[in-house]
């Protein structure tokens, strides 16, 4: 009968260490397949998009690597629109160079 407790609370133990180490070990993995994610989009050129909140405030080393990619994602959006607004404004003036070199191309002929 003692044997058979010892085995009984062994086995309790043993499950029970099993799933602290699960929990454990999910608290760990579980922010950084999430960073995977955000580290994902990134790289696809997604900018526009909020970091989880559970991960920007917490308090070990996964916040910290969350608040330098909510920063990187902060500052390559602001990179991007920077550079779409420099095409854009590039564009509008070789339009209006194109159109300018026409209406000379068209006074010169006019005047031969």
């Amino acid at each position: 009968a003692l044997a058979d407790a010892a085995w009984f609370l062994g086995s309790i133990a043993t499950l029970l260490a099993f799933l602290i180490a699960w929990i454990f070990s999910r608290s760990i993995t579980e922010p950084i397949v999430k960073l995977i994610g955000i580290a994902k989009r990134l790289s696809g050129g997604d900018f526009e998009f909020s970091l989880p909140e559970d991960l920007v405030v917490a308090r070990d080393e996964t916040g910290i690597l969350a608040r330098a990619f909510n920063g990187m994602r902060s500052r390559l959006r602001e990179l991007y629109m920077g550079l779409e607004e420099k095409v854009g404004e590039k564009t509008k003036e070789l339009a209006e160079s194109l159109a300018n070199a026409e209406r000379q191309k068209a006074e010169l002929v006019r005047t031969r």
